[in-house]
């Protein structure tokens, strides 16, 4: 998250909603950064991720929930509650496959790109059995799980909406927009966000000749520092796909669409606002 008590703004950073890049361009405002990690106990392995109280369970400080925030920092809560707050949603089963993605890179070492399809797949039926048992017995998922942490549990307290500003990842120029509104009587320019994407992920279309180019790093940037930049961006994407391109027809598939529809159901709901306009505060 980020909060700033002079501009009265806070961005609620949703895991797996474009909020890396998002920050790029806001963390400027952030008045209180790191602090609330002083004096914590740091994962071992894992950066920002802590144990927010002696015998509490490690939280990636990244994402934490109101839920959390109530519990354990109650004075930034006060402060996103008395700020403009502002948020970015997602579709939930596009979502879900992200997170899927995201899991398996992080913590597994493994590439989407490089899985046989039966194997992401054998992943994501795995990976959806734990998930189910873990929503259905806690409201906290444990820090290797977080960017499975329903987005509701980020914007509503107790059933009541706090975040007031919410928008979905297909309105970033209305989101865009808005911010730059708030910051105008600043005299405040916000970078554009498509000009950072900071967090975008690729795959290759082609392995083989992605294999060659990067077993010849010396002729490839050679190539790059020659040809016309019309000409890259027409071998980039000729070289290079979305990995949400990819991955979009499993996202609609009746396994993924179920699990949604039983374990996300305020997701959606939130998700159904901001498409209808009606999520805008």
């Amino acid at each position: 998250m980020i909060v700033s008590d002079t501009y009265h703004f806070a961005f609620i950073h949703i895991p797996k909603c474009a909020g890396t890049t998002v920050r790029a361009a806001l963390e400027q405002f952030d008045e209180r950064q790191d602090e609330i990690t002083r004096g914590l106990t740091a994962h071992p392995s894992r950066p920002f991720t802590y144990a927010p109280a002696p015998g509490v369970a490690f939280a990636d400080f990244h994402h934490l929930t109101l839920g959390q925030l109530q519990r354990w920092f109650p004075a930034e809560l006060a402060r996103i509650e008395a700020s403009r707050s502002f948020a970015v949603i997602r579709d939930p089963h596009e979502r879900l496959i992200s997170s899927l993605s995201q899991r398996l890179k992080q913590f597994h070492g493994l590439a989407v790109e490089d899985l046989p399809p039966a194997r992401f797949a054998g992943a994501l039926d795995e990976t959806l059995a734990q998930l189910g048992d873990l929503l259905d017995a806690r409201d906290d998922l444990p820090f290797d799980f977080v960017h499975f942490q329903p987005q509701a549990d980020y914007i509503l307290l107790d059933g009541t909406r706090v975040v007031e500003q919410l928008f979905g990842m297909n309105q970033m120029a209305q989101f865009q927009a808005a911010i730059a509104a708030h910051f105008a009587p600043h005299d405040i320019t916000i970078a554009p966000f498509h000009l950072i994407r900071e967090n975008t992920s690729k795959s290759h279309r082609y392995k083989a000749l992605h294999r060659l180019m990067t077993a010849n790093e010396g002729a490839t940037r050679t190539a790059k520092a020659i040809l016309p930049k019309s000409l890259k961006k027409r071998l980039r994407g000729a070289l290079y796909q979305e990995r949400g391109d990819a991955l979009r027809d499993l996202a609609q598939s009746p396994t993924v669409r179920g699990f949604v529809a039983q374990h996300y159901a305020r997701d959606l709901e939130l998700w159904a606002q901001t498409q209808e306009g009606a999520g805008h505060g």
